[in-house]
Formats: C-alpha cells, sequence, structure tokens
C-alpha cells in the first residue's frame, strides 16, 4: 500500500506539513517495500485550484492513503471521490511519526474538510 503525506522536507524526518495543496514537499511511502519517494510539491505558489491539482497527483500516484494537517473543501472532495481515505496528523509530527501513528492505528480519519482558509479568500461568503 502506498501513503501520500505531506512534508516540510524530502526525508522521514521532515515535519508534516499542514497545508495540503500548498506544501513544500510530498512523500510516498510504500508500506510493504518501506521505501519513499519525496517529491517538490510542483503546485505550491500556484494561483488557484492547487488543493485539487496536488489531490489528482495523490490518485495518479497509486495512494489509497492521504495523511496531512488540513484538507481543504476542493481537496476533500476529489480525494473522495477517488476513494483515498484521508488522514489528520499533528503538526509536530514527523513524517516517521506520522507513518508509525497511521500503521498503529493512532491518526484519526478525516470526514470533512478540515481547513476553511483558502476558500474563504475565495468565497468570502461561501458559509452564509
Amino acid at each position: 500500500m502506498k501513503i501520500f503525506i505531506t512534508s516540510t522536507g524530502n526525508s522521514l524526518k521532515s515535519k508534516v506539513d499542514p497545508k495540503f495543496g500548498r506544501c513544500d514537499y510530498f512523500i510516498i511511502y510504500d508500506t510493504e517495500t518501506k521505501e519513499f519517494e519525496a517529491k517538490e510539491n510542483p503546485y505550491k505558489a500556484g494561483q488557484s485550484s492547487v488543493g485539487i491539482s496536488l489531490a489528482q497527483t495523490v490518485i495518479k500516484t497509486g495512494s489509497t492513503v492521504a495523511i496531512s494537517t488540513n484538507f481543504g473543501p476542493n481537496a476533500h472532495r476529489v480525494l473522495k471521490e477517488g476513494d483515498i481515505k484521508m488522514y489528520k496528523a499533528d503538526e509536530d509530527m514527523t513524517i516517521e511519526e506520522a507513518i508509525k501513528n497511521y500503521l498503529n492505528g493512532k491518526l484519526k480519519e478525516v470526514m470533512s474538510a478540515t481547513s476553511h482558509e483558502q476558500a474563504d479568500k475565495i468565497f468570502p461568503h461561501h458559509n452564509e
């Protein structure tokens, strides 16, 4: 199984990045081989739809799980439609800790969007 994790750096010692669509890096960890691949997020400086673009990347990598601190509404929708399970990591966790906590059933599954910050900037009255 492959796990997709937002990251502040390119190693397992890096922290989980609290920003999903604008994370600095992402790590794809293979639970069978115990190997990982780190990539710089090509969408982090984008003007719009960065959450959607990164969510589509998660699906293309073959990952079945995504771990981050926050999932915006658009990213959450795309991941849910792609049957990707989402889990919330604490901001101070390393990638290694997040993986271990997930595998031990200690991360909480995300059932709805956890960040409306970006949506509020684009659609200031979307909650009305």
